[in-house]
């Protein structure tokens, strides 16, 4: 398979993964803040709600690090081989 071909599969293979992370991710998102909006600010479920939060937030920033990693792995992948690498 060419070296553009195999790119283009990993680049496609990485989208649906986020996808696959970021889709429940913003739908539990959504429904923590209504959650939050029914309950109102003195609710004493604020506490667990805001701890839910904070971790959805933690996800969403591993996610984002870990597509800008895999994308400039992919980027270098993409570079032509000068044969001068260095170890």
């Amino acid at each position: 398979m060419p070296k553009h071909q195999l790119l283009e599969k990993k680049l496609a293979l990485l989208t649906s993964v986020a996808e696959e992370i970021g889709n429940p991710l913003t739908a539990i998102n959504v429904r923590l803040y209504s959650l939050k909006k029914s309950l109102g600010a003195e609710s004493p479920e604020n506490e667990d709600l805001e701890a839910i939060d904070k971790e959805i937030r933690r996800l969403e920033t591993v996610l984002k690090e870990f597509l800008k990693a895999f994308r400039v792995l992919l980027a270098s992948e993409a570079e032509p081989d000068t044969g001068n690498k260095v170890l």
